[in-house]
């Protein structure tokens, strides 16, 4: 199947006669046709961009989705597939639990949908704004960033909208109506245009000195920050947090045998390509690249020592070594040292990676792992390096690492995780600034009977947590409000990692049940524009053309062949 397009001519005037006050929302791959394409040049920012087209921000547009989900995880999702095509400028994301809806739909039609608009960043409607404000590129009118409908993350615009229809509605989506066509809109999932700007914002500040207020309004530092941001993004960016110093710091005391008293001053300490030699009191201190560092250890009248320890930037860590009086009996442990997890994390996932060092001058090490008191299982041991899977129950967990070397020494490390099983998100006002509702009553209920399981209330900002100490946990959602709708949503907990789940309570009375896919499907997951209708004038005016025989194009309308 192909989309065909009429040959209509697009009369500008006329056009956006039938917009009336609504935003712009266009076929942005074709509108734009008779002007030059904006040209990004190395420096060029957002309030220099020209031409017509709003891939000229691309390069801020996917740090900007990519900002989204660091604030929360997996917040938008790409609705890339076979079912849907859409052109360069379209933004392809929406929030989880749209997706989901969207997905559904194109399923039961078995058939592709154009999509000319979906989700658009605040950087695509700061210039669509500007070039509106400048009168070019024939916008009529165009919403301020942030408050575009189309920056909700669950609005979409799309061709063939009268087939796309039912479909579409039998999944949770609203038609917008005869004024807005092709437009519909999932209110089941929050609004994410307060967060569209907070993204910005966060992106900014990540980059810049003077810092921008991470409230998720758009006001006049803001405007000013995207006018001066880059439009190919930013050199940091990202979830991961600023780069950590290049350099850390070892430090440790020889000492003789297992007694820490029994210091051995003037030992020399070989690590990094750099000598050192100990103190009187048995300490050596040294600055080191990040990485694995291999540390020899000698003194007249011991036998030589030797250990292994990561150097992380910006921090300390110890290394301190045992040396045997040459001639007695080996009496020393082998060393052992666990990276990670340190003592006491909590983690959202459930399978870790529990990695240390462990050596010995007289040998091999035999290295075991007892993980909540059970039998112990063999760890290897590469070298000096150990990395092992382990899987997480709910809750806390003792991980008890025991290392013995030839002559019978034993080393233990004990360390504990704690898997946060569980469930927890947002609770959004249904609008397109998505503020969070606080004091929602929240409570997790079993799908048989309906007993209350577990309850909560929802903090200032709207967020909820729920910990559960057994996996899978099945259960049904409720969160009530005075003013709001209650809302039900039956979910299962997994085994593997928390979940996150946010969702918007709509305004009145009652109680809605959210369309009900397979649990654990898309939406869960783990960490206004303007159109053509075909008015009458419009079609006089385009009959009228077509009759006089002048070249003609439609760019708002399309038929597909089936």
């Amino acid at each position: 199947m192909r989309v065909m397009r009429f040959p209509v001519l697009l009369f500008v005037g006329a056009f956006f006669a039938a917009c009336g006050m609504s935003e712009l929302d266009v076929d942005e791959d074709v509108a734009y046709v008779d002007h030059d394409p904006g040209v990004i040049t190395s420096g060029l920012t957002a309030g220099e961009a020209g031409g017509c087209s709003t891939a000229i921000v691309g390069g801020l547009d996917r740090q900007l989705i990519e900002e989204l989900n660091c604030i929360s995880p997996n917040l938008m999702q790409s609705f890339a597939g076979p079912h849907t095509r859409y052109g360069a400028t379209v933004v392809p994301y929406l929030h989880p639990t749209a997706n989901a809806a969207l997905k559904r739909a194109t399923t039961a039609a078995n058939d592709f949908m154009t999509i000319n608009s979906a989700y658009r960043t605040v950087a695509q409607q700061f210039v669509l704004y500007r070039w509106w404000q400048q009168g070019r590129c024939g916008i009529q009118v165009a919403a301020a960033p942030g408050a575009s409908n189309h920056q909700s993350g669950r609005a979409l615009d799309v061709q063939s909208y009268t087939f796309w229809r039912p479909y579409l509605q039998n999944q949770g989506w609203q038609w917008h109506g005869a004024s807005d066509v092709v437009h519909y809109d999932y209110f089941a999932a929050p609004a994410l245009g307060g967060r569209s700007v907070l993204a910005f914002q966060r992106l900014w500040n990540k980059n810049r000195s003077n810092k921008l207020a991470e409230d998720g309004v758009w006001g006049p530092a803001s405007n000013a920050a995207m006018s001066s941001s880059p439009v190919e993004g930013f050199t940091n960016h990202g979830c991961a947090a600023p780069p950590a110093p290049e350099t850390g710091t070892l430090k440790g005391i020889v000492h003789q045998g297992m007694s820490m008293t029994a210091v051995i001053a003037g030992a020399k300490v070989e690590v990094g390509g750099k000598t050192l030699t100990t103190d009187a009191a048995g300490l050596y201190t040294v600055t080191l690249p990040t990485g694995m560092h291999a540390i020899k250890v000698t003194a007249t009248g011991y036998e030589d020592g030797a250990l292994t320890r990561q150097v992380a930037g910006g921090q300390t860590v110890w290394g301190s070594v045992g040396l045997t009086p040459k001639g007695m009996p080996d009496a020393v442990a082998p060393d052992l040292d666990v990276a990670t997890p340190v003592d006491g994390a909590r983690t959202d996932v459930a399978l870790i990676a529990l990695t240390g060092t462990t050596s010995d001058m007289s040998g091999a090490v035999t290295l075991t792992l007892a993980q909540n008191g059970e039998a112990p299982v063999g760890v290897t041991v590469m070298g000096t390096l150990f990395e092992q899977q382990v899987k997480l129950r709910p809750g806390l967990n003792e991980l008890v690492l025991t290392a013995r070397d030839v002559a019978g020494n034993v080393a233990t490390v004990r360390t504990t995780a704690r898997f946060r099983a569980g469930l927890e998100g947002e609770v959004t006002t249904p609008d397109l600034r998505a503020d969070g509702i606080a004091n929602v009553q929240l409570s997790l209920r079993d799908l048989n009977t309906g007993a209350v399981l577990m309850s909560g209330i929802s903090a200032a900002d709207g967020t909820y947590a729920f910990e559960v100490d057994t996996v899978p946990y099945p259960a049904k959602l409720v969160a009530e409000a005075p003013g709001y709708v209650t809302f039900e949503r039956d979910l299962i907990i997994g085994a593997d990692a928390r979940e996150v789940y946010s969702f918007a309570l709509s305004r009145g009375e009652g109680t809605t049940q959210e369309p009900q896919p397979a649990p654990n499907e898309e939406d869960m997951h783990i960490k206004g524009g303007c159109s053509v209708a075909g008015g009458f004038p419009i079609g006089l005016l385009a009959l009228a053309l077509l009759r006089a025989g002048r070249p003609s194009r439609l760019v708002w309308g399309t038929r597909r062949r089936r």
